[in-house]
């Protein structure tokens, strides 16, 4: 295993942040994936006049182990807007349609 993301609530982030750092753990700032910038990050996130643009917010830290944990809050429902590209399998070989 490389990467677990748990789905936790939005209003949850911050206070999640503060009380694993409080613990000692190294956890990355809070991320916020926008369609603006193609999957890229928006430095600030106000959820009134954001508009849908940030889809997800998430943070990142290890386990004991190493193993990557994220977690992660879904600002908005997707939508078939949201599909950019052709299903695949995990091979990564287009799904025949």
């Amino acid at each position: 295993v490389y990467h677990i993301a748990f789905d936790v609530p939005a209003d949850k982030m911050e206070e999640y942040a503060v009380n694993l750092k409080s613990k000692g753990v190294k956890v990355t700032q809070i991320i916020n994936h926008s369609d603006s910038l193609e999957g890229g990050h928006q430095p600030n996130y106000d959820p009134a006049t954001d508009e849908g643009d940030v889809f997800v917010r998430s943070m990142y830290f290890q386990d004991p182990n190493g193993t990557l944990l994220e977690f992660a809050c879904w600002t908005r429902p997707f939508n078939e807007s949201d599909v950019k590209h052709a299903p695949a399998t995990a091979a990564g070989a287009p799904v025949n349609a």
